[in-house]
């Protein structure tokens, strides 16, 4: 679901107190607050059945009286506007079959459809009684009513919702070739010969809602049908209703596609390739700008497929940037290519893949690695502003932390044992980076260099080394730190400060092993293998 804030379908999987910091645009004042620690999943089936269950009941503002509404308050994912529904309604669709009695019950009555009125426990249906209408493409119908609180104008019904379908069905299974939706027999058609996804309006505002697809086919399969609800007319959200109804129609409608592929794949995934849609159809709106704050681009310590926490659960939408640095990577000259995000889906449908799994194939047959791609990501976020297409309305990754040294302070750096908390190893998670800057002082004169060592984990772990050299006539020179298979390796770079402003050295952890189905919500639903990882470094002036 395309919200400003959301839940996690695994809440109870993790605790982390992973929060922003205090400091420049472009170094804050410390590392994260926290580490994330896995807890113990449901036991069984049936216990993540009730966790589902228990999630989805809590899902609407006018269900359990929290409702806060949208008006006057700022863009951003500091608003806590919404939750995540869609990915919470799945968890609860796929395991109805695991519950039992009125439990089920109330799990199918919370999953109808809003023209199932008053059988809709969180009164989120049509007031009964009043009138449906209905208007049908050749791959869609729209329904609303026109009374109540949930009323649509039919001009805006036919002049709005309905082409920005249209526009969104064509660019998506069109131009850029995904699946359509799988074909839906359960909701109203009045062309019984081919089923179309049904889209209905409603009043999602009161709920701190834009829109969001579910299913109530509990067929079983890994492809499951959909159907989606949006807002009535997007009136007092923080966009204007046009630009508001563009980015969610894209976002949710990419939903129902992705159900026709792997209804069970990862929330990481899911949201952050919807996320990124919203870009590739309506790329002057921006949108999804707002969740660059919780993503890799300004808290590279977080984890790709960081699953955020109940407090602030926006990182599955942040990584949209990922997906966007894939599309510009592999395009050509000035264009993107955003075939790569359709070729790792495909590949997702495959027996025993999963994100990351079908990810890596993905790459390894452009003849790319994941680590050095992962890795190329990292570095290419300290220069965001340069690197992207949009990168003027970026900011570059901010460094953890920065070294000054001088002919007294020759020898800098992280050290094992270190009785200093702030000279201690720096402990890395897996998929992400840490950045290091060191700078020389006013004392060093004349011709410097500047030696970097590195101590971290066997390379089979995903350590990965790279030093940025930021010269004072604007250009960068890169180097790749060569480790060996147990993490240790050395470069030297110029230093002179006369032309070197400074040098970056970023500290990758690419692993992507992980215990898999152990219902967390990281990739794969396992439990990362290769987290909080030990990385040293030293910085030696040398003249």
């Amino acid at each position: 679901m395309r919200t400003t804030s959301v839940i996690l379908a695994s809440l109870g999987a993790m605790v982390l107190t992973l929060l922003p910091v205090a400091g420049s645009a472009d170094e804050p004042a410390g590392p994260p607050a926290g580490l994330p620690e896995v807890a113990a999943a449901p036991a069984d089936d049936a216990a993540r059945a009730q966790e589902a269950l228990a999630q989805a009941r809590a899902l609407f503002g006018r269900y359990d009286g929290r409702n806060r509404g949208l008006a006057g308050q700022e863009s951003g994912p500091a608003r806590e506007l919404g939750r995540d529904v869609t990915l919470v309604l799945r968890d609860l669709a796929v395991r109805v079959g695991d519950l039992e009695g009125d439990d089920r019950t109330a799990a199918r009555r919370i999953l109808a459809r809003p023209t199932d009125g008053a059988a809709d426990p969180i009164q989120n249906g049509y007031e009964a009684g009043v009138p449906v209408q209905e208007a049908c493409s050749t791959s869609f119908c729209l329904h609303w009513v026109e009374s109540t609180a949930d009323a649509a104008d039919p001009q805006w019904v036919d002049t709005q919702v309905r082409p920005v379908m249209e526009q969104v069905w064509k660019g998506v299974t069109g131009d850029l070739g995904y699946r359509a939706p799988k074909r839906d027999d359960r909701g109203v058609d009045n062309d019984t010969d081919r089923p179309k996804l049904d889209i209905y309006l409603a009043n999602l505002r009161d709920d701190k809602m834009y829109g969001y697809c579910t299913t109530d086919d509990f067929s079983g399969g890994r492809a499951r049908s959909a159907y989606c609800v949006l807002d009535n007319d997007f009136v007092n959200y923080p966009k204007s209703p046009e630009a508001s109804l563009r980015v969610t129609a894209a976002h949710e409608f990419f939903h129902a596609v992705q159900f026709n592929y792997d209804i069970f794949e990862d929330a990481w995934f899911m949201e952050g390739t919807a996320a990124w849609i919203e870009d590739e159809l309506y790329d002057g709106i921006n949108d999804n700008r707002q969740y660059l704050t919780r993503s890799g681009l300004r808290i590279p310590e977080a984890p790709l497929d960081f699953p955020g926490t109940e407090q602030d659960p926006t990182f599955v939408y942040g990584s949209w940037i990922f997906w966007r640095y894939l599309s510009e990577r592999f395009g050509k000259g000035a264009s993107s290519d955003p075939r790569i995000v359709r070729q790792v889906w495909d590949r997702a449908t495959k027996p025993g893949y999963y994100s990351l799994r079908a990810l890596r194939a993905t790459l390894a047959a452009r003849n790319a690695q994941f680590p050095q791609v992962f890795t190329d990501f990292g570095v290419t976020n300290r220069r965001a502003r340069q690197w992207y297409e949009e990168g003027r309305s970026y900011r570059n990754a901010p460094v953890r932390r920065t070294f000054t040294l001088s002919p007294t302070n020759d020898l800098v750096g992280l050290r094992p044992g270190a009785a200093v908390e702030k000279n201690r190893p720096w402990r890395i998670w897996h998929l992400a980076n840490h950045h290091a800057r060191f700078r020389a002082g006013t004392a060093v004169r004349g011709a410097a260099r500047l030696r970097v060592s590195v101590d971290a984990p066997p390379t089979t772990r995903g350590s990965r080394a790279t030093v940025m050299v930021h010269r004072k006539n604007g250009s960068v020179g890169r180097t790749t730190v060569r480790l060996n298979r147990q993490g240790n390796g050395v470069v030297t770079t110029p230093f002179t400060r006369s032309k070197v402003s400074s040098v970056v050295l970023t500290l990758t952890n690419a692993s992507t092993r992980s215990r898999c189905n152990r219902g967390t919500g990281w990739s794969c639903q396992g439990i990362p293998l290769d987290d909080d990882l030990p990385f040293s470094f030293t910085a030696r002036l040398l003249r």
